[in-house]
């Protein structure tokens, strides 16, 4: 709720769905009048706060006046206007503010259909724009129009009271012009430099309680209020805009699809317990639509050569093991008749010529020892 430092116990706040509007602290405009003395006045006078608003919601000001605020010998009136139009101006008077507390609500204007009084609520209006090119001095002349428009504005003054009176009457009400029509657009041009989103508009009569009405006169003047509080209305959107709220972040980037590091081959488990495979975020910047490479653990590759190394060991020992069992096999001599002797390889054929030993092929081996290069081989060649 607003609340001026100079007036203690005042406080005055705009509702809608019987809930206060959420509001947002923000400088306070430029003071527009010839004489700088009452400049100086408003503008220490003066609070400013952004509230948002919604298309069709009607909406109330809640007015309250309580300890420590001291009425001392004086009347009080809150000047209520909404978009530079009189709504009502609710009176404190000093025998209602014996108890300290006082308070009323501002829904709308209060007219009179002969002798019964009923309000006019008031709602939040969308503002129709356009971009279509028009003269230059027809946005000037919008810009006039809308320069009241979105704001609702509580001024208050020290009175006295002189007699009750009656309210207005319906037909007067009727045939006084309210100062924006929102049933047509306005430039964009027009509604820029404050972001206008909303004005506001008077719903179908409702009945009103019935209140007394009294002749009033301002004792400082109408140009010296002792506190002003002014509420700027606008869409959520164009809070966003104007950097009064903040914006609603860009939904980041779906991340690659996870790649799975490779696991440890079940023959040749590593060291240590066995873990889930882990999963690695790609970089944001990498393209969604192309994964990127599985990851190689550096202790798997060092496994598989390992294991290569023991596989040639073994190839090795098994090949030494054949050529020491060959040399132990003799040579077998049968004879053919007296006088002359055959001799036989060990593999059974005659040999006719002279004596010729035959080298032993035991084995030939090839293992890769790299995963660079498939053509690099080691090729070990085992012979009698």
């Amino acid at each position: 709720m607003a609340i001026l430092d100079i007036l203690p116990g005042i406080e005055v706040v705009v509702c809608v769905d019987d809930k206060p509007l959420a509001e947002i602290a923000t400088d306070n405009d430029d003071i527009q009048h010839e004489n700088s003395v009452v400049i100086r006045h408003q503008q220490g006078r003066t609070i400013t706060k952004y509230i948002e608003s919604t298309t069709g919601k009607k909406f109330i000001i809640y007015i309250k006046a309580s300890d420590p605020y001291d009425l001392q010998d004086t009347d009080l009136i809150f000047n209520v206007e909404v978009d530079g139009n009189f709504v009502k101006a609710p009176l404190l008077l000093r025998g209602d503010y014996e108890t300290k507390f006082w308070e009323d609500e501002v829904d709308g204007p209060v007219i009179f259909v002969g002798e019964e009084p009923i309000v006019r609520p008031m709602k939040f209006a969308a503002i129709k724009t356009s971009s279509k090119q028009v003269h230059s001095k027809n946005i000037d002349q919008q810009k006039r129009t809308l320069e009241s428009v979105g704001v609702i504005e509580v001024s208050l003054y020290r009175a006295t009271c002189s007699g009750q009176k009656m309210g207005p009457s319906f037909e007067e009400d009727h045939e006084k012009e309210r100062k924006t029509d929102f049933n047509r657009a306005y430039h964009l041009k027009a509604i820029v430099k404050e972001n206008i989103s909303h004005g506001s508009t008077l719903a179908e009569a409702e009945p009103a309680i019935e209140e007394k009405m009294f002749q009033t006169e301002k004792i400082d003047g109408e140009d010296y209020p002792i506190g002003i509080f002014k509420f700027k209305y606008r869409s959520n959107k164009a809070l966003k805009e104007l950097g009064v709220l903040p914006r609603t972040p860009s939904p980041e980037p779906s991340p690659a699809p996870p790649h799975i590091q490779t696991r440890t081959p079940a023959s040749t488990p590593a060291p240590g317990p066995a873990a889930s495979p882990s999963v690695a975020s790609a970089p944001s910047s990498a393209p969604k639509s192309f994964p990127a490479a599985p990851v190689v653990e550096h202790e798997t590759l060092e496994a598989l050569i390992e294991r290569q190394k023991r596989e040639l060991d073994e190839i090795l020992r098994v090949a030494r093991n054949g050529r020491a069992a060959a040399e132990a096999v003799p040579d077998i001599k049968s004879e053919a008749g007296p006088g002359r002797g055959i001799k036989r390889d060990p593999d059974g054929s005659d040999a006719g010529g002279p004596s010729r030993k035959r080298k032993k092929l035991l084995g030939k081996v090839t293992i890769d020892l790299t995963s660079d290069d498939e053509n690099d081989h080691l090729v070990i060649e085992v012979e009698d």
